[in-house]
């Protein structure tokens, strides 16, 4: 949240912003930044004119007037801190200008090595049949997570085994003719490719593939044929059969009786007049399937068999994993604060599809991890003594007066509890945005945080734009705290320094134009914005906060000059007479221009 403005002649500032699609990918990463500055209501397109410069972090700039919306090409991995500067111009001269920095913004990550893909596979239809077959090929390759059809391409070169190919974008599905008698060898190559360049390619082969058969000579029926799907798999495999067979131009199925008769190749066997039929193999092997024609042409009773050797392929497979129920987790609300502290614990809970809500019925129990425990599905809980608790729940599935599953969670040292008298400021694991209410006694960072599990504290410093690591805690300064539990700095720590100095102020920070990171003092009471910051009032458009640290966005916009609710559609807007500033929070102010901030009623 970096950025500033500067007026000349507007009344109101320009408040730059920009936004870039995508914000992280893999190298080489093509971006699209597109400028969303707020140019005010006295900004006239038809007079002033707009320029920008956009500074993009890897050394590459654009800049002119035509630069509302720019694509750059990232090709190093790495984390680039975005700038735009805008500046308006009416009649040659400059009357506004403002600019942005959004610090890491852009996060290439490193090009895409091989990973497995694409894994190629294809089929054909049919298998076998007489010379000259026809034979359609379908790709079925797996391209993988990271195929995106709308900046990829796919070319493909199948190789028929026959001294005969076909290449191009267009052949995932391609026919082809076998002239003669033989097996064949068939191979599908696929290359991926984005913006000209290959990124990826396999290729797939299968040994005698496809079967041609002598061609027909006269009145040589039935052809005996068949196909299944599919023709390799896990146990149990059902595989789906069909009859091919020609039965030449004089077959009459009104009066041939037809009877097929199959042989799996297992020991079993089916007799069908059906065309098309299922069969489930239960057990691991290789399997020769037979189909044989009976039927009665000119008076006489025909058959004839065709059978294909080593056809079916079932393997053992894994077990499929079975779904366990019940399934069941919990979440408490708020999980630290002070004594007494009130939970409200709610159960999440998946039953699974053969619960029977007529005939069965649920018991809970709650461990607090104080010794108390309820049966109440959702509860809440009250902490009187401060400590950190376990906390676990447990659920019984009833069925006829008797337990028929139960399922058990336990979360360690889940709830945290403070003493009553060691009131402060409170820290959540995770980003905080904090401030102290006036020059404290001791100051230092490792006296104040020595009790708190921390990662980070960083303060920004708006001179230089650019993040700083913190020592020591002054007032009138927001500092973001990176905590990875929950804490607390106790009021004995944040004592006032002791002998002030009389007629110096309690502090003051200098505000510098754009955004600036405070807090308020000399005041351990909640005052408006329009107070606290009074003496800045010419000098500020705008103060946000405080940090809703469980979804990182910030509760509310305070808009100098106005008053009560804005009546903005996601009525965060406020005037600064009801933004109240809180005397442990952090806070945001967007400076028109450079000015020093003071401590409250100096």
């Amino acid at each position: 949240m970096l950025s500033g403005s500067a007026v000349a002649q507007l009344e109101e500032p320009i408040i730059p912003d920009f936004a870039a699609d995508p914000i992280s990918g893999p190298a080489p990463l093509t971006v699209n930044f597109t400028d969303e500055t707020d140019y005010g209501p006295d900004f006239d397109p038809d007079v002033m004119d707009v320029s920008f410069l956009w500074d993009f972090g890897d050394n590459n700039t654009e800049e002119g007037e035509e630069f509302a919306e720019v694509s750059h090409v990232y090709e190093d991995e790495g984390l680039y801190t975005v700038a735009l500067n805008v500046t308006i111009i009416e009649n040659g001269t400059e009357i506004a200008n403002g600019s942005v920095l959004k610090d890491e913004y852009i996060e290439v990550l490193a090009a895409p090595v091989d990973d497995g893909y694409p894994v190629v596979n294809f089929t054909a239809e049919p298998l076998s049949g007489n010379a000259s077959l026809n034979v359609t090929f379908t790709d079925l390759s797996d391209f993988g997570p990271d195929f995106d059809p709308d900046t990829m391409n796919i070319s493909f070169l199948w190789d028929f085994g026959d001294n005969q190919t076909e290449e191009g974008e267009e052949f995932a599905e391609v026919s082809h003719v076998y002239e003669d008698e033989g097996l064949y060898t068939v191979t599908l190559n696929v290359t991926v490719t984005e913006n000209g360049a290959e990124v990826a390619n396999g290729s797939a082969t299968k040994e005698d593939y496809i079967e041609v058969l002598a061609a027909l000579v006269e009145d040589d029926y039935p052809l005996v044929n068949f196909t299944a799907d599919p023709l390799s798999g896990d146990a149990p495999l059902t595989v789906n059969f069909t009859d091919l067979s020609d039965f030449g131009p004089d077959f009459d199925p009104e009066t041939a009786n037809l009877t097929r008769f199959w042989e799996f190749g297992d020991g079993n066997n089916f007799t069908s007049t059906e065309a098309t039929g299922a069969y489930t193999y239960e057990d691991p092997g290789i399997y020769n399937v037979t189909l044989t024609l009976f039927y009665v042409e000119d008076n006489d009773t025909l058959n004839r068999s065709l059978t294909k050797e080593a056809y079916i392929e079932v393997l053992e497979g894994e077990p499929s994993p079975v779904e366990e129920y019940p399934k069941l987790d919990f979440i408490g609300e708020p999980r630290a604060g002070v004594a007494p502290l009130s939970v409200n614990f709610t159960p999440i809970v998946d039953l699974g599809p053969d619960f029977d809500p007529v005939n069965m019925t649920v018991e809970g129990l709650w461990e607090f991890g104080d010794g108390s425990n309820s049966t109440e599905m959702n509860v809440t809980h009250v902490y009187e003594t401060p400590g950190v608790y376990d906390v676990t729940a447990t659920i019984n599935i009833i069925e006829d007066g008797n337990t028929t599953a139960t399922e058990s969670i336990t979360k360690e040292q889940y709830i945290k509890v403070f003493d009553s008298d060691a009131k402060g400021i409170m820290l959540s694991p995770g980003w905080n945005f904090i401030s102290v209410p006036y020059v404290l006694n001791n100051s230092s960072v490792d006296f104040l945080f020595a009790d708190v599990e921390y990662e980070s504290i960083i303060y920004y410093d708006a001179a230089s734009e650019i993040w700083l690591d913190v020592e020591e805690l002054e007032p009138l300064k927001g500092y973001m705290v990176y905590a990875l539990d929950f804490g607390m700095i106790p009021l004995d720590k944040l004592a006032k320094v002791e002998d002030p100095i009389p007629g110096v102020p309690g502090a003051s920070v200098p505000i510098y134009e754009g955004w600036n990171a405070i807090g308020f003092t000399d005041s351990t009471e909640s005052l408006s914005a329009e107070f606290t910051l009074e003496i800045i009032n010419d000098s500020y458009f705008e103060v946000v906060g405080p940090l809703n640290q469980a979804t990182l966005t910030y509760a509310y916009i305070g808009r100098n000059g106005y008053e009560g609710e804005i009546g903005a559609s996601d009525d965060k807007y406020v005037g600064t007479d009801i933004f109240l500033m809180e005397p442990y929070e952090g806070y945001w102010i967007l400076a028109t221009e450079n000015t020093t901030l003071y401590a409250v009623g100096w």
